[in-house]
């Protein structure tokens, strides 16, 4: 029997996402992100669809263009416990999405 992997874990790949959306500060394509996570376009694309379903990413989609960007808002209990703590958000581990 193959266990399925839990929606709500976040997994390196995940993690690796999330902090180069950070550290980029504005909207990259998923071609873009797999090239600075240093995976393939389609293990990006399905991590970034399951960050999209959980909340703390969004796509923008226009004609030419589809860009991942960090939901800021969803992110805010991590970003504000990273200042209290002193620590570089991108530092912050976060293993399930209840963490959050």
């Amino acid at each position: 029997m193959v266990k399925k992997k839990s929606k709500n874990l976040i997994t390196k790949i995940d993690a690796d996402i999330i902090s180069s959306l950070y550290r980029a500060k504005r909207p990259l394509s998923v071609k873009r992100l797999a090239e600075r996570v240093g995976v393939s376009w389609p293990t990006v694309n399905e991590h970034v669809k399951k960050l999209v379903d959980i909340g703390p990413l969004k796509i923008e989609k226009t004609i030419r263009k589809t860009r991942v960007y960090i939901d800021y808002e969803f992110l805010k209990p991590i970003i504000k416990k990273a200042e209290e703590m002193g620590t570089p958000v991108e530092d912050i581990q976060v293993n399930r999405v209840e963490d959050i």
